[in-house]
């Protein structure tokens, strides 16, 4: 028993269950970066799950948060592999080819591909994020004879 040292007016506070429902994201490609993780026990008590707290960085959902669960330890074999599968493909997005701390994932931007299932955001995919080449120069155009096209009038430069 645990003495509150006032008296609680529960109809003075919206309830749990009342509050406004998250309406997922939508489908979709967004940048990410995962910015908590935690090994955490099954429902069941029978195994392990790496949990993670995915924060989109750009466009109109950006600070939307995203989680992902992956199976680490299951007595089912098949869950086990499909979550070390998913792990690889992490991996793989960021550039990490070893780990041993899930916090060596935070904050690596990378492309999280987004679906709707159960009426909850799940990410199918996760994708490299391509850095772009510093300063890129777009190559001199030809005409069909290969020949460089015809230099431009010094009232016509922009």
């Amino acid at each position: 028993m645990a003495n509150l040292g006032q008296t609680f007016n529960a109809s003075e506070h919206e309830a749990w269950g009342e509050r406004e429902k998250f309406e997922p994201v939508p489908p979709g490609r967004y940048l990410s970066q995962i910015i908590a993780s935690e090994i955490m026990e099954t429902r069941a008590g029978n195994g392990q799950r790496l949990v993670f707290t995915i924060d989109l960085i750009e466009g109109e959902c950006a600070g939307r948060k995203v989680f992902d669960a992956i199976n680490l330890a299951n007595p089912s074999k098949a869950a086990v592999a499909v979550g070390r599968s998913r792990l690889a493909m992490i991996c793989n997005a960021l550039d990490v080819n070893a780990l041993e701390d899930s916090s060596d994932l935070h904050l690596r931007p990378f492309w999280a591909h987004v679906e709707i299932k159960a009426e909850r955001n799940e990410i199918s995919f996760y994708e490299k994020r391509e850095r772009a080449a510093s300063n890129p120069r777009p190559a001199a155009a030809a005409n069909a004879a290969g020949e460089p096209p015809p230099a431009r009038k010094p009232w016509e430069r922009s």
